[in-house]
């Protein structure tokens, strides 16, 4: 019995402390969020979104307040509404392509068509990050402030074949919660901080969120933007 104690020692402590893949970490976040399933059969939902740009002094630099409308699982279509004057604009990206009620010029229209692709992207972590799942990697454990996370990155490959953007996403290690993330764009840095969430759309969603200009080493320099959702209704 003696000779036995040591293998099933290593055997346990083999199985138990196996560490959870980037996938695992994802797929137990998005169960905290509201489980995949009903992210999957969510048709759609909508919601106001305030943005509050800042300069590196501090002074506003922007402000926009737009209402969007998308499924939480599917990037198309996707609507992108706002009062100008006291008449409603909108933009509208579908499988036909873009459409407006006002006249864009081709710059206009990337730029609504940029923004269009973030939204979902943005609000629907960590569901978009399965759409990747064989890319996504797992760091070193971190520590956002006071709280102990887990780290997936995933380095994106833009359609030319160069680097993209890389992500750091951080997963709350007690509860799988999404706290935030961490990018490089180009040659900037940004660290995202989700803030608050909010449940009463049936989903674990970001109500209240911080984006900081940081170093590489994510020391913050300034506050670059922040930002406000309110869900108005979601039909799942």
């Amino acid at each position: 019995m003696k000779k036995l104690a040591l293998p099933l020692l290593l055997l346990f402590c083999m199985t138990s402390c196996q560490e959870e893949s980037a996938v695992d970490i994802v797929n137990k976040s998005l169960e905290f969020h509201g489980g995949i399933q009903a992210w999957k059969s969510s048709e759609a939902i909508s919601y106001q979104k305030e943005e509050w740009l800042y300069y590196d002094n501090d002074s506003l630099e922007s402000y926009t307040k737009r209402i969007y409308t998308h499924s939480l699982s599917n990037d198309l279509p996707i609507k992108m509404e706002w009062s100008s004057d006291s008449t409603t604009l909108y933009v509208e990206n579908s499988e036909a392509g873009l459409n407006a009620n006002f006249e864009l010029s081709d710059d206009e229209a990337k730029s609504y068509e940029s923004a269009l692709k973030a939204a979902p992207y943005t609000l629907c972590q960590p569901y978009k990050l399965l759409e990747d799942a064989a890319d996504l990697k797992r760091l070193d454990d971190d520590q956002l402030e006071d709280t102990e996370v887990y780290t997936v990155a995933i380095d994106y490959v833009n359609e030319d074949g160069s680097p993209g953007n890389s992500w750091r996403y951080y997963f709350n290690k007690e509860t799988y919660r999404l706290e935030g993330a961490f990018v490089k764009h180009g040659e900037t840095y940004a660290y995202v901080r989700n803030n608050e969430y909010d449940s009463k759309t049936g989903f674990s969603l970001n109500t209240v969120r911080t984006s900081y200009r940081v170093d590489s080493l994510r020391n913050i320099q300034y506050v670059r933007g922040r930002y406000k959702y309110q869900y108005l209704n979601t039909d799942k």
